[in-house]
């Protein structure tokens, strides 16, 4: 437990302290940075709370998060406010909440119930059941690209594509993408201008129109990162110094880099491969079917996200509008990664008895053959 509240702690405090540096003189540096040092006291009370949970309560709470995860996705449409051309979030109280970050703990849990179910036991079953799965997690994934919120439904698909191929043929995934590429399409091209927009702004990124407005951030983001060089432009002075727009969240990175160099800002690349790996490690060591689905798609989802949001900031990719994981402001991002770490923290220390014994979910039957 000490080891994972010290983790987070430290880089909860990098986070603050990095973005402190960026915005230093700014307006609304102050009320960024009592943001993310309350939601940072948040999280840590609840990485407390679930590694303390009794294991009966811990068992039953995703048979209520994972409806109630869902539930909220589809509520956004009836009762969500639109910024910046997508309906993501409630308002309530001055509170900004983002039911797409709450979802990524109950997706990895979905998961988690769908490959341990036992199937019946009769062949049609046994083959549909790969695209069933599939289905599953378009249920979650599907309202979120309709916010249009392209950029977590990206986290979302490539987590369940690591984690399905992981366990079953290839040849479901690759068949449930080419099915789904042309609806996806579809939908973004028709209905959503705001999504066309961000692509439009890469493209002219790439052929170097700083001068369209369109443009300007990617090509904010590209300045920033030559700008900083190998070794930074330091830390002080920085009264507004950095230039990327959004510094404290969406160009996290860009801002890093300008700030440190390119050779300090590697280590943050390595912290979020290291997740991954610790992550597949477990996974490969566990005997339980729920922990090896939990850790892998827990590995895949932080981790792909952290490397979306670098590709952007080296400008590899378009505008997505995801944070740095844990990092990088968002009260909601904050705690629902807090919540991914908690649960595979939680459950390598049950295998290795230092809490009480893990139990499976359901029974396990093994995929690889299916």
């Amino acid at each position: 437990m000490f080891r994972l509240l010290l983790t987070l702690l430290t880089l909860f405090m990098t986070g603050i302290f990095l973005v402190s540096s960026f915005a230093n003189g700014l307006p609304g540096t102050t009320a960024c940075i009592k943001q993310m040092t309350v939601f940072s006291i948040i999280s840590l009370f609840i990485a407390l709370i679930g590694m303390s949970m009794p294991e009966g309560a811990f068992k039953r709470l995703p048979l209520l998060y994972i409806p109630a995860a869902w539930i909220a996705l589809l509520l956004l449409f009836l009762l969500g406010k639109q910024v910046n051309g997508a309906t993501s979030w409630f308002r309530f109280m001055g509170l900004s909440i983002q039911p797409s970050e709450f979802a990524k703990p109950a997706f990895i849990l979905l998961l988690a119930y769908a490959f341990t179910m036992r199937p019946p036991a009769n062949g049609l079953a046994t083959r549909i059941r790969p695209y069933a799965i599939l289905l599953l997690g378009g249920v979650f994934i599907f309202p979120i690209i309709l916010q249009p919120d392209l950029g977590t439904a990206c986290v979302f698909a490539v987590t369940l594509l690591i984690v399905f191929a992981s366990f079953i043929r290839i040849t479901y995934p690759m068949a449930g993408i080419l099915a789904a590429l042309p609806c996806c399409g579809m939908i973004i091209v028709h209905k959503f201008p705001h999504a066309m927009r961000r692509l439009t702004m890469y493209q002219d990124a790439l052929l170097l129109h700083p001068d369209i407005e369109t443009a300007f951030h990617n090509y904010k983001l590209q300045e920033s990162v030559i700008k900083g060089g190998w070794f930074g432009s330091g830390f002080w002075p920085c009264t507004g110094s950095v230039n990327p727009p959004l510094s404290y969240s969406d160009s996290f990175f860009a801002a890093t880099v300008e700030l440190l160099g390119v050779i300090s800002s590697i280590p943050f690349i390595f912290i979020y491969l290291a997740w991954f790996l610790h992550c597949a490690s477990l996974a490969h060591r566990t005997t339980s079917m729920t922990n090896r689905v939990i850790y892998l798609a827990a590995g895949s989802m932080v981790t792909t996200q952290a490397f979306i949001h670098i590709g952007v900031n080296l400008g590899l990719l378009p505008i997505t509008g995801l944070s740095m994981p844990l990092l990088g402001t968002g009260g909601s991002a904050f705690i629902a990664f807090t919540i991914i770490i908690t649960m595979v923290e939680r459950l390598s220390m049950q295998e290795d008895g230092k809490l009480l014994p893990a139990e499976e979910f359901s029974p396990s039957p093994s995929l690889e053959n299916a």
